[in-house]
């Protein structure tokens, strides 16, 4: 097999690639917050009853966590996706639909950590008089908290500096150092690919509605590397049956009540989400990883609620197409980490490959692997 740049490689990015920009993970999405804290992370087109939503949405993951109902927001969303799109109603209905039915009224007061007397009693909460944080229907419910989750992934890179802030330094050296023989496959909802094609990399954003002629004309230049948003992005919407892009302004669905977020969710609607307007995406994305020689995984863990996504990835790797086994790396921090661990043997167990955990954080590897493709200068000989 050719060296990997000379044959098709292919990046698949989870949450883990963008937490050093202060992107969230699972457990920091839906965390609760101050009202007056959402009014500072919201555009200032957002308005009073937007807000209202996503604190009472955070106010209720918040409450159904400390309850014992859920674990964390990826469950919560799971949960609430279900209720939404289950039908009937009492004895009839299913089982998500009934407990977050049942919630919905005069159940959900605003949560406290309360500090333990003792150094060693950990921390607990309780309720405290005050306001209910009530939805009138479960749909409301689930428009709050996914606008809230779409605040969250948005959010932190407002104002962001790329060439500046030292932060993005390995992210643009990266970028930089790929070739038109990289493709990147993102389930990240969030805008980092298009700041760094804002700071000069060599990046095209595949449109959902035009992913045939995007990839074309991507590939026809040879050094331009495309990337493929599976789980759709913050800049994504759909109004009635068209697509709304608004690429790095503020998302869509701040300013049109009407708009849907394009983004799946977690939840039986994310697997049609990604069937259907999605589709195209999926189809190229693994079409390429079927064809890819080499496949690195930054901060992508195969999240447990995410079965479509799992058994996709692993199909097309399991699929060699009569090559030699492919080389796969995986880039999660420590690899005897949980969720290294679990990744490594989903790998071991269905991909076609030479597998190699990597012990690197994100930005670790990036920067090993931009001065491994940086050619030598006389610099490096003198030196």
């Amino acid at each position: 097999m050719s060296d990997a740049a000379d044959g098709k490689r292919v990046w698949i990015l989870g949450a883990g690639f963008s937490r050093p920009l202060g992107g969230p993970l699972i457990s920091d999405l839906l965390a609760f917050r101050e009202r007056q804290l959402i009014a500072a992370t919201l555009p200032g087109a957002a308005n009073e009853e937007m807000i209202g939503a996503s604190f009472r949405a955070r106010a209720f993951c918040a409450y159904g966590q400390v309850q014992g109902y859920w674990q964390h927001a990826e469950e919560f969303l799971a949960i609430v996706d279900a209720a939404a799109a289950g039908a009937g109603e009492g004895d009839d209905a299913g089982h998500a639909r009934r407990i977050i039915s049942a919630m919905l009224k005069g159940t959900v007061h605003f949560p406290v950590r309360v500090l333990s007397p003792g150094n060693n009693i950990p921390p607990t909460w309780r309720e405290v008089p005050g306001p209910l944080h009530e939805f009138d229907t479960i749909d409301e419910l689930a428009r709050a908290a996914r606008l809230a989750v779409l605040g969250d992934c948005w959010s932190f890179l407002r104002g962001a500096k790329v060439s500046d802030d030292e932060a993005w330094s390995p992210y643009l050296k990266w970028a930089h150092s790929l070739s038109g023989n990289d493709t990147i496959l993102t389930f990240n909802y969030d805008t980092v690919p298009e700041l760094l094609r804002g700071a000069g990399a060599s990046i095209s954003i595949i449109r959902p509605d035009q992913v045939g002629s995007d990839l074309r004309s991507a590939r026809a230049k040879k050094t331009v590397v495309p990337v493929l948003k599976l789980h759709g992005s913050t800049t994504w919407a759909t109004v009635g049956q068209g697509f709304a892009i608004s690429d790095l302004g503020i998302p869509t669905p701040f300013l049109n009540a009407y708009a849907i977020p394009l983004m799946g969710f977690p939840g039986p609607t994310k697997v049609r989400t990604c069937r259907g307007k999605l589709n195209d995406l999926w189809e190229e994305g693994m079409k390429t990883l079927r064809e890819a020689e080499e496949v690195i995984f930054i901060g992508y863990r195969f999240p447990p609620t995410d079965a479509f996504s799992r058994e996709q990835l692993l199909s097309a790797l399991s699929d060699a197409r009569g090559k030699q086994l492919r080389r796969i790396k995986t880039v999660l921090g420590d690899p005897k980490d949980s969720a290294s661990t679990r990744l490594s043997a989903l790998l071991d167990a269905a991909a076609r490959g030479i597998h190699t955990p990597v012990p690197l954080l994100a930005q670790d590897f990036m920067d090993a692997e931009a001065v491994r493709k940086r050619p030598l200068t006389m610099f490096d000989v003198v030196g």
